[in-house]
């Protein structure tokens, strides 16, 4: 009204008090335009927002942590404003903030707008074994090694066997050949001796067909082999996979909700999108080919050497020359790859919170300005693509180089030999052919197999984050019926989420009696969710808290947690059925589903969907209203139950119909359970059996509230009588109504026990 006058103003609320100043007022039912006018028309038009307007004035209530009054005119109602209520970063239980910048951020970008992320540990060098070896220890482990060497051996020798046949055999041919032709001229039988093997027309020459036969034999025991050591090492690297998958995923998921603040969700993705991806698609198949290449070299060696000992000194020559090669550009491709790796992280980043806030960013036509940022983030990582595809085809130009003076000197090592028989030298040259090849891909092949293998070290960074309490502690469950009263107790219990950063809560001490109606209030950062998260463990306090007697410091996570029920501010539902969100255990019969879907409301909007109990909600349960998604967990804290029930602002951001209605069920539902209600609107605790009002982490009061409104001085009381006179003099006589209510029954039940 004030700031933003020259603006067109558009007020999607259902805080009806505003209404008499909107210009103009469009009434939305189920979907449709119920009406279209000034204030005045639609009031003498017999629509009926004047009464629905003086409820709203009687009865609702602003938020005692935003209100804020003008500072020209401290009478003047309709200039206070509602400030933020979410406590930024104490809040653990709101939905996860992504790309959180601290004192490690880096920057990439360009002068004019620097996009800020989170900086990830990064190594330098080459990869150390103990990844590898953790990789097949998260599959089948050292089994593996011990039934797969021996089987690679046996396709090796099969395939150097049959190499080995084939040129004996030519050799065998070649003086056969000689020997008929000396007998048709001379007639006379002369010795042929052979540096490979002696023969005599009166040997008893194998058979052509049994040679068939034999080599035929190497050649299919060798495509056998082949498909049984791939069949056996793929299936390895799967479970291998599967494993590290399923350890990195279950570390992730066990970390303190602390790490999550801090951590962009472009980082995780990354870690399970692209870095899974070369685990499961790129390192089985060119970890296959380092494993043979390195015991098919040893066997080449030995045919070279079979036919020209000298040709060792040539080889040995090349293979120092290749390794070295290798040790200049591993480290830098290493090096590389991990930048390349941690540069993407941004880009997912960006990406995930710009389809998140699109709606916003349209709204705010800043297009051009995500676009830029983008770019910005695409350019600098595939600027470190390109260094990385650069270096990787001069290590390739450098291998093919060596290489091919290798194949030339050993071809020419042969020109002027008389004596050399044909199958020698195909041996050798092809021995010699083999071996630079294999050489040559083996180094390539081991180059990108310590590239990949970066991925595992990635992953296994994750693995190794530190985890949570246990889930469990053995001998210290508590029994199936625990808590049986529902009792907090608070015994000098502070809470910090960093060493770094000053106590959110301190030395609070209290206790709540069993099914006591508690309202905990208190302006931004006074610490109320972070009360919220201390029961949860979400962060480990200093101090006791006990439930019935119990430390919760003593028990397991899952014992705790799975005892107590929260209904946050944001509702949170999952992308799959109805029926899972509301009993993911499945231990609910349907027709106790339905009876409380109808409890709620919300049991004509399942009917209505394509599956009922089966239909499958969007991401978030976007294909619901805010409303109907706080219903839905609701409905589910009535499934389950507990002994203890918190809402954290739960009725912050739906109507009054709904809000009323969500009152109404845990009044009724909930009235033996202890509840804590972290209030956004004093009318929903104002009736609590009592208030605790918290400031910069203290308690401060803690009473019913009519005992606190009698203090002019008490915070409480402050708080009430910022809401305007009419609203405060309302609450004063509910909160005074629900205190006789209180002290009557109390009365009637000592009554009845005397």
């Amino acid at each position: 009204m004030k700031y933003l006058r020259h603006k067109v103003r558009i007020l999607v609320t259902h805080q009806v008090q505003y209404l008499k100043e909107a210009s103009k007022i469009l009434v939305l039912k189920e979907g449709h335009v119920h009406a279209y006018g000034a204030y005045t028309q639609l009031v003498n038009g017999g629509i009926d927002i004047g009464s629905l307007v003086k409820e709203m004035e009687n009865t609702s209530v602003l938020s005692e942590e935003g209100v804020v009054k003008s500072e020209q005119d401290n009478n003047i109602e309709s200039q206070k404003i509602t400030a933020s209520h979410a406590e930024q970063k104490q809040n653990f239980t709101a939905p996860l903030t992504n790309g959180v910048p601290h004192e490690g951020s880096k920057q990439i970008g360009c002068s004019n707008k620097e996009i800020k992320y989170d900086e990830e540990d990064r190594l330098s060098g080459s990869v150390n074994a103990a990844s590898f070896t953790k990789y097949f220890k998260a599959g089948l482990g050292w089994p593996f090694l011990i039934f797969f060497l021996p089987m690679n051996s046996i396709v090796l020798i099969m395939t150097l066997g049959s190499d080995y046949f084939l040129s004996y055999w030519t050799n065998k041919e070649q003086l056969i050949a000689e020997s008929m032709m000396n007998m048709s001229e001379s007639n006379t039988i002369e010795e042929t001796n052979s540096s490979f093997i002696d023969v005599t027309p009166s040997d008893d020459l194998l058979d052509r067909t049994l040679n068939i036969y034999i080599y035929s034999g190497l050649v299919i025991g060798m495509f056998v082999g082949v498909f049984l050591r791939s069949f056996f090492f793929f299936w390895a690297c799967i479970l291998s996979s599967r494993g590290l998958h399923k350890n990195t995923l279950w570390a992730v998921i066990r970390c303190p909700m602390k790490y999550f603040d801090f951590r962009p969700a472009g980082q995780i993705l990354n870690r399970f999108s692209k870095d899974l991806s070369v685990v499961d698609e790129k390192l089985p198949k060119e970890l296959l080919d380092s494993l043979n290449i390195v015991l098919s070299v040893v066997g080449l060696l030995a045919l070279v050497a079979s036919t020209n000992l000298w040709l060792l000194v040539p080889a040995v020559l090349f293979m120092v020359f290749l390794v070295a090669l290798r040790c200049i550009y591993l480290p830098i491709l290493c090096d590389l790859k991990r930048i390349e790796s941690i540069a993407r992280s941004p880009v997912l980043t960006h990406l995930s919170v710009s389809l998140q806030g699109l709606i916003t960013v349209r709204a705010f036509e800043s297009q051009d300005f995500f676009m830029n940022q983008f770019d910005e983030l695409q350019n600098f990582h595939t600027s470190v693509w390109f260094i990385l595809s650069a270096l990787k085809r001069g290590f390739v130009f450098s291998l093919d180089t060596i290489s091919a003076i290798y194949i030339c000197f050993v071809s020419l090592s042969f020109m002027g030999s008389q004596n050399t028989l044909v199958g020698n030298l195909g041996l050798a040259i092809s021995s010699a052919l083999s071996l630079s090849g294999m050489l040559f891909w083996g180094v390539y092949q081991t180059t990108e197999v310590q590239n990949q293998l970066i991925s595992v070290e990635r992953l296994l960074e994750y693995c190794d984050l530190e985890p949570e309490a246990p889930w469990e502690i053995e001998g210290k469950t508590p029994n199936t019926e625990w808590p049986e009263h529902g009792i907090i107790s608070y015994e000098d219990v502070s809470l910090q989420y960093s060493e770094y950063e000053a106590p959110v809560l301190k030395n609070l001490t209290f206790c709540i009696k069993g099914s006591e109606k508690v309202g905990i209030v208190g302006r931004t950062g006074a610490g109320k969710s972070s009360l919220v998260s201390s029961l949860f463990r979400l962060t480990e306090p200093s101090g006791n808290i006990r439930i019935d007697s119990l430390n919760v410091k003593e028990l397991g996570l899952r014992d705790v947690r799975g005892h107590l029920s929260i209904i946050p501010q944001d509702p949170v539902l999952f992308s799959v059925s109805v029926r899972i969100n509301l009993d993911p255990y499945n231990q609910i019969s349907d027709e106790k589903l339905w009876t409380v879907l109808e409890e709620v409301q919300m049991k004509n909007i399942v009917h209505q969907m394509n599956g009922g109990l089966d239909a499958c909600l969007a991401e978030g349960g976007t294909n619901l209203s805010v409303g109907q998604r706080q219903l839905l967990c609701l409905a589910r804290a009535i499934l389950k139950h507990s002994k203890i029930l918190v809402l954290d602002e739960a009725s912050a951001n739906i109507d009054l119909r709904t809000d009323e209605l969500i009152q109404e069920l845990i009044r009724t539902k909930f009235h033996d359970c202890t509840v804590l209600t972290i209030a956004h609107r004093l009318q929903t605790i104002i009736d609590s059996d009592r208030v605790m009002v918290l400031q910069a982490g203290h308690l401060k009061e803690f009473d019913e509230p009519h005992i606190l409104l009698q203090n002019k001085n008490s915070l409480f009381f402050n708080m009430v009588q910022q809401m305007g006179q009419n609203t405060s003099h309302q609450l004063q006589q509910i909160a005074e109504y629900a205190y006789l209510q209180k002290r009557t029954s109390m009365g009637k039940l000592k009554d009845e026990s005397h």
